[in-house]
């Protein structure tokens, strides 16, 4: 059970004294500044804004502007893979072919699918692991001698170098529990989900982001037997960190920065129905007083289609019409505000804070504040992982898969319009008529085989009709074709036979399909490497500080660092498969197989079928007893008619050994008994 700290009621005057979190209680219902009543307000929202409201609508509305013209690319990529054209290019078409090759989604799926398949499909990508050398400091140092001391009263004062060890044996436990502990919540915040939607938006867009950990509050109901034997349904609640995946059209850095480590804050749009606006009081601070004047004052709700929202409907296909449901925009800030607005908001600040920057979480809806607070997070932090495909210098967006093969993408619609264009021209004759030589009632649109013409007068040598042939130019539209593919496949990394594809004079062996996958995959892992350092690694870091902070379970609790294992996973497993596979070739000789033994070699027969993407347990060998003998071997361990017994799967011709060193009792020696 996580315990979090209660937020204050934020429509009750606070106790001296108090303040969770460093919060003071929001007065929603405060008058205005004196003047500010005689104004008649241009709209509904000003009957209800606040100045801190305004303060950061003016700042999510910059923020905003800034963005969009990279809305306007993310646009072309979602229209890119689902074989849309740009409006402009779709004009000049006009009723010509308009075909689209959707090599785009091809890419970008397949980029997916490895991604995924490398990150989720073997074991976990993320580890904890305690600090090598633990620091003591001197109370740790008094509280273990005393847990000694009461567990071995007799034995003498242990040294600092005997304490080291037992805290380096604590550390290791602990960090055990804790990766098990933030297992258990990856689960039931459903991680890999999340993990997914994020991987799939920065295929294609070229960013994805997490959100997260956030609180969540976890509603379960079980039966229970009450006395007399009836059963009753019974609901226990309880707070556990979460996580989201935001769409990046939802999401807004600050735009005067490259990396999200150095924003100042982040806004979050939701739009919502006026039933999930009221549902956030549910959670800890949020004003019911003020949501529900809200939806007083705007019944019909203030939401206004962003330019995005629309043409994103357009790409899907879908209804461009409102829904009948109202519609509320509301903000969510994270980031740094003046400590003088928060203080006018009502959170208390420090008089030595009042022109500082102080990292708060706020909430508004049509200019009036619902939620403040300060940043709960410990240490305070932005609550968003945004990872990059590819990253740009000197940019904070990156660029994805549809991004990188945009021109080619163009270039080949454009020579296979041309291709089915110039086929359809030169599939036929133009046929050119002399209406002064045809006699009446002749239709020369009228075109069949054995046709009979009938003309009157003119120059016997005038023919009645001509024929042009169009000049067939597919040939040389394949090879642009052709030549647009390999382009493709170069500046995405996604070479063709990696999802699928059929090369002749590559892959026709598997270790040379093999070797040729591998060399695919080192584009890939820089690509991995973004995720481990923008994803991966701080989204874990998250979920370790809310256990250090609000945990209740101390067994879980230290010194800790987080790794992000997926490039080194990565890079380690195919290293370790093409060192086994190597290994099995170099002993698979019956010497070897003597030294070795029945054990040790169907284990890494084992190691080599997960190496392979193989269930060991399907297609690996059972693992034999300690000191089984080979199967065929005699007293001697050599098998009848001479020759050196071979465990099964076992073969090859000996490496220049003189002989089996065995023991003479048959049973395959110990390490420490070979010679």
């Amino acid at each position: 059970m996580v315990a979090v700290p209660q937020q204050p009621d934020l429509t009750t005057p606070p106790e001296k004294g108090s303040g969770s979190l460093g919060l003071m209680p929001f007065d929603f219902n405060a008058p205005k500044p004196e003047g500010e009543d005689k104004k008649e307000p241009a709209r509904p929202e000003e009957q209800i804004a606040d100045n801190l409201g305004r303060v950061l609508a003016s700042r999510f509305q910059e923020w905003s502007d800034a963005r969009r013209e990279q809305e306007e690319e993310w646009l072309k990529d979602l229209r890119a893979f689902n074989g849309i054209y740009e409006p402009d290019i779709q004009a000049k078409i006009g009723d010509k072919t308009s075909v689209y090759m959707q090599l785009t989604r091809m890419k970008t799926l397949a980029a997916y699918a490895r991604l995924i398949d490398m990150l989720l499909g073997h074991d976990r990508h993320w580890a904890i692991k305690a600090t090598p050398v633990p620091e003591l400091l001197p109370w740790r140092k008094a509280e273990l001698a005393e847990q000694i001391a009461q567990v071995a009263p007799e034995a003498p004062a242990p040294t600092d170098e005997d304490l080291v060890e037992i805290e380096r044996i604590n550390a290791k436990q602990a960090a055990e529990e804790m990766q098990t502990e933030i297992d258990d919540q990856l689960v039931e915040a459903k991680y890999e989900h999340k993990f997914k939607i994020a991987i799939m938006e920065g295929c294609l867009l070229g960013s994805g982001c997490l959100k997260g950990p956030v609180v969540r509050v976890k509603r379960e109901e079980r039966w229970q037997r009450f006395p007399g034997g009836r059963f009753g349904l019974t609901m226990t609640e309880r707070v556990v960190p979460g996580l989201d995946a935001p769409s990046i059209f939802d999401v807004y850095p600050e735009p005067y920065v490259t990396d999200i480590d150095d924003a100042t804050g982040i806004f979050e749009r939701h739009v919502m129905a006026a039933m999930h606006l009221r549902g956030l009081t549910e959670y800890p601070g949020f004003s019911k007083e003020a949501i529900e004047e809200i939806i007083r004052v705007l019944p019909n709700g203030n939401h206004t289609d962003l330019h995005h929202e629309t043409e994103r409907r357009n790409i899907a296909k879908t209804s461009a019409s409102m829904p009948m449901d109202r519609r509320y925009d509301v903000i969510e800030y994270w980031g740094q505000i003046s400590g003088a607005d928060l203080a006018a908001a009502g959170v208390q600040v420090h008089p030595d804070k009042l022109s500082h920057e102080l990292q708060g979480n706020v909430w508004f809806c049509a200019m009036r504040t619902i939620k403040v607070q300060l940043n709960p997070l410990k240490p305070q932090r932005l609550p968003y992982q945004i990872w990059h495909y590819e990253r740009v210098p000197h940019k904070f967006w990156g660029n994805g898969v549809p991004r990188e093969m945009r021109d080619t993408q163009t270039v080949l619609n454009a020579a296979v319009r041309a291709l089915l264009d110039n086929a359809a021209l030169s599939s036929g004759p133009q046929v050119e008529v002399n209406l002064d030589l045809l006699a009446p009632g002749e239709d020369p649109k009228d075109l069949h085989p054995w046709r009979i013409w009938l003309r009157e007068g003119g120059d016997p040598s005038a023919p009645l009709l001509r024929f042009y042939k169009a000049e067939n130019i597919t040939e040389f539209l394949v090879r642009i074709v052709e030549m647009m593919r390999k382009f493709m496949d170069e500046e995405t990394n996604l070479p063709s036979y990696t999802h699928g594809e059929q090369m002749p004079g590559l892959n026709k062996t598997a270790s040379g399909l093999s070797m040729l996958m591998g060399a695919s995959n080192v584009a890939l892992k820089a690509v991995v490497k973004n995720i481990d350092d923008g994803l991966i690694e701080p989204t874990i870091t998250g979920f370790y500080h809310w256990n250090m902070q609000w945990s209740d379970k101390a067994r879980i609790k230290g010194d800790m660092n987080v790794e992000a294992r997926g490039s080194t996973a990565l890079l380690a497993k195919e290293i370790q498969s093409q060192r086994i596979i190597q290994y099995l070739a170099l002993t698979a000789n019956p010497v070897d197989a003597q030294l070795i033994g029945p054990e040790k070699r169907a284990k890494t027969l084992r190691e080599a079928a997960v190496a392979l993407d193989l269930n060991p347990d399907e297609v690996g060998p059972d693992e034999p007893e300690p000191g089984q003998a080979i199967p065929g071997a005699g007293a001697d361990g050599v098998a009848p008619g001479g020759a050196p017994a071979v465990p099964a799967g076992g073969g090859g011709a000996a490496h220049g050994h003189s002989g089996p060193a065995v023991a003479r009792s048959g049973a395959i020696p110990q390490p420490a008994a070979v010679a």
